[in-house]
């Protein structure tokens, strides 16, 4: 009895001197952002998987009920999160290429997706740097891994990101890290490697432990991203998480959670995030300290409502409908709770609407940064950046129960095509580009490729099972509008409705120029220039040489330039037009196109599908 009341006290002495090491009345924050979890994969919603720590800590918290993802996969919700802003002004609207799958099957011409965050982001960790505090990210970062796109270039004191771990597995050594530079290192390189089973997911709860221990020893708050790879395939989990679920009993049928693999995946998330809360306890800082839990987007589920009885199935949403690359309910409801010690109350819920981004300028008001009257954040020399995320802590707090309702919109202007062994069984692709807006209780998803629109009332139907678009004409000509508008110049656009080649969208550089991308390539031109997938071609007024030095956002090892139509030097866009808009269909035009200091002379052949009105 006596050894353990010593133990207590020495317990007692080591966080009593954590805490006043940090010497702050400014909480900490901890944001764990699990990747592919669907909303029905935890919280005691499965009949399969088990997750006590995570349901433990949801149930400690206060829900809500509608909480969603920025984007219906990571790229776009994680740059909404870390800009406050809508995909639509990120530029990021897709993970990668918006164009997978055989172009003469689509409808429409997609726009491309920005891989990196712009350069006029005041990010989320620069704001709550700017507030005071210690920031620190560990794990998936999916927004750019250079220049600009550096997480230490965008205000993270500390960062461990993991570069495309999942391409090949969670554990084959050529898992790499760094800090967002040339210089990655293999994570096998780690002394702990083969002590976390060589696993990214722990090797990366293992790095956010580091953290805590070090944060807890600054003199002011920290703020931590802990954003995992957790439970997005491969699934490849440590065998001690799949053995438990091997021979446990499980329903059969798609429309159930059945498998062992995904449900190890999802048991070695909870015991990783078990491991972050028990690091808070045993530091002593766990009375200080705002815990958030959500996941990206939603889970890969069944996509039976898409045309498809077996596309990599891992989990199923149900009751949601719909999946990951979906705007339906099951790609974008995302579990989420949050924890604030003497503030929220266990077991609580609310009805408010949250997107993610609402983080942001949430999370600067509990840090007492500045926000002006319209929620946007006010630098430190008292510039505004404007921000779309609203401050929820009002709600959180309980001193009122709901913002004002608002318009909440989602774009997703990509296709997502199938393996080569469906082509023949399924659609041509499991998602084509589509969005949708929630105006209170209703929630409008259109769909560009066939240009139809379902209308739903989630808060009767959240399985979004009756669409009454034919009931309410008026409101879904009004939602459709809004939707479109806040597109912008990402919202597709039909094919017999463009001009070719001048077609696709409008990307600002480094110049603040505009670059026209081409992506309807004729036979002719690709035979001649030898394309390669996802290459295209830049129509702009910039120089060659700022095309090659200042244009971040275009691959120049894999676009070309087109610099002469007919001979003639390209002045600008307007001027190339002007060059093509009198030419017959069928007529043959000479060209040339440019790249990396060498030119090639090619035929521009017009037809039908390439209409110049």
């Amino acid at each position: 009895m006596k050894i353990y009341k010593y133990k207590f006290l020495f317990i007692l002495v080591i966080s009593s001197q954590v805490i006043f090491a940090q010497k702050t009345n400014k909480p900490n924050i901890i944001f764990i952002l699990a990747d592919d979890l669907g909303w029905s994969d935890v919280g005691g919603r499965s009949d399969f998987y088990e997750t006590p720590r995570i349901d433990k800590f949801l149930d400690q918290g206060l829900t809500f009920n509608y909480a969603y993802s920025n984007g219906a996969n990571c790229a776009p919700t994680r740059a909404a999160y870390l800009s406050g802003r809508y995909a639509a002004k990120t530029g990021i609207v897709a993970v990668s290429s918006t164009t997978r799958g055989l172009g003469k099957n689509r409808a429409v011409i997609p726009p491309n997706s920005a891989g990196s965050l712009p350069e006029n982001v005041y990010s989320i960790a620069k704001a709550m740097k700017d507030a005071g505090y210690y920031t620190g990210i560990v794990g998936k970062w999916h927004v750019g891994y250079y220049g600009n796109s550096y997480p230490s270039n965008q205000g993270y004191d500390t960062n461990f990101i993991a570069y495309k771990p999942t391409n090949k597995g969670y554990k084959n050594g050529h898992v790499k890290y760094g800090p967002g530079s040339n210089d990655y290192k293999s994570m096998s390189t780690l002394p702990y490697y083969e002590e976390e089973d060589g696993h990214v997911g722990n090797i990366l709860a293992r790095e956010a432990l580091h953290f805590l221990e070090n944060a807890a020893k600054q003199e002011k708050p920290f703020f931590l991203d802990y954003h995992q790879f957790l439970p997005h395939g491969p699934l490849q989990a440590p065998e001690k998480f799949i053995t438990p679920y091997k021979n446990k009993p499980a329903k059969k049928g798609l429309e159930y959670d059945n498998r062992p693999d995904y449900a190890g995946q999802i048991a070695c998330l909870d015991y990783n995030v078990g491991r972050i809360l028990d690091k808070v306890n045993e530091l002593g800082i766990a009375d200080n300290t705002i815990i958030v839990f959500a996941s990206d987007n939603g889970g890969v589920g069944d996509a039976t409502n898409a045309g498809f009885s077996n596309m990599g199935v891992n989990t199923s949403n149900l009751p949601l409908k719909g999946r990951k690359n979906h705007v339906y309910e099951g790609g974008i409801r995302t579990p989420f709770s949050i924890y604030w010690p003497g503030i929220t109350k266990p077991n609580t819920s609310t009805d408010q609407q949250l997107m993610l981004f609402d983080l942001y300028p949430t999370f600067v008001d509990i840090a007492q940064g500045k926000l002006d009257e319209n929620g946007n954040i006010i630098k430190p020399d008292n510039s505004v950046y404007e921000i779309d995320g609203k401050s929820l802590k009002s709600v959180i707090t309980g001193k009122s129960k709901q913002l004002t309702d608002r318009d909440l919109f989602w774009i997703y202007p990509a296709y997502v095509g199938v393996p080569n062994k469906m082509a023949s069984t399924a659609p041509y692709f499991l998602s084509v580009p589509h969005g949708a807006i929630r105006t209170g209780d209703f929630k409008l998803v259109y769909n560009w490729e066939y240009n139809k629109a379902e209308l739903f009332n989630i808060k009767e139907d959240f399985e979004e099972l009756h669409n009454i678009a034919a009931k309410h004409p008026e409101m879904v000509a009004l939602m459709t509008e809004k939707l479109v508008l806040h597109a912008g110049k990402f919202a597709p656009v039909r094919k017999i409705d463009t001009q070719w080649p001048f077609v696709g969208t409008e990307l600002s550089n480094n110049m603040g120029s505009t670059n026209i991308y081409v992506q309807d390539i004729n036979d002719e031109i690709r035979k001649v220039l030898d394309f390669k997938n996802g290459t295209g071609v830049y129509i702009t007024h910039i120089s060659k040489e700022n095309f090659v030095k200042k244009s971040k956002s275009i691959n120049v090892a894999y676009n070309y330039l087109l610099t002469k139509i007919d001979g003639i030097e390209i002045k600008n866009t307007q001027h190339a037009k002007e060059l093509l808009k009198d030419k017959k269909m069928g007529a043959e035009i000479p060209a040339t196109f440019w790249k990396m200091g060498k030119e090639k002379p090619c035929i521009i052949k017009l037809d039908k599908t390439h209409k110049i009105e």
